[in-house]
């Protein structure tokens, strides 16, 4: 029992200390080779929906600044051009494993944060996955499909992610306002749709 609890303690300390490095130098990711970048991108997208709340809120934090990071200076370019799905991926799973689940309520910030950063990275591709995540969600009712694809487009509001986009999702302002219409929208959500 107790090398259980030291090995938990290990693995929960090295990810954060792992997530603290991409949050605060997002911008020595493109140059630290494939592989660890691979490393360490998986690992925080594994722990944004891990069950302890430190774990998936600095998760959360390194993937939105790797994103701001890529939206001003492109620094992943290396990386995307052999793993181009890599953003795309980890929005998938951001949506489904924590924005559409209960695990959204304990880090609502953070989960606000990333979802903006990387839905500024490429807006076409989070237009299709609304589109699938309304089917999928809805169960087939179309009252809760209308709902949640309105509860979309309030979050996407056109100047608010103009401006994600434009400043490189660096603009405090937009950032903020972002991550208020976020916390509506879950809240909103929350009351038609039953998250896991």
């Amino acid at each position: 029992m107790a090398r259980s609890f030291r090995l938990s303690f290990f693995f929960k300390n090295a990810h954060n200390l792992a997530s603290l490095g991409a949050e605060n130098y997002p911008e020595k990711l493109g140059g630290v080779g494939f592989e660890l970048t691979n490393g360490l991108v998986e690992s925080m997208a594994w722990g944004m929906s891990a069950s302890d709340v430190v774990v998936g809120r600095s998760s959360l934090r390194g993937l939105e600044e790797i994103a701001k990071e890529q939206l001003k200076n492109g620094s992943m370019g290396v990386y995307l051009s052999k793993r181009g799905d890599l953003f795309s991926s980890i929005l998938v799973k951001l949506l489904k494993e924590v924005v559409l689940t209960g695990v959204v309520f304990d880090r609502i910030d953070a989960a606000g944060g990333a979802l903006g950063g990387l839905i500024a990275l490429d807006l076409v591709f989070f237009g299709r996955l609304v589109e699938s995540v309304v089917v999928e969600y809805s169960g087939g009712d179309a009252e809760v499909a209308g709902q949640l694809r309105r509860g979309f487009e309030g979050l996407c509001g056109v100047d608010v992610l103009g401006k994600l986009v434009e400043r490189g999702a660096v603009g405090r302002a937009a950032r903020l306002r972002f991550k208020a219409l976020f916390a509506e929208f879950v809240k909103m959500t929350s009351s038609y749709l039953i998250r896991k």
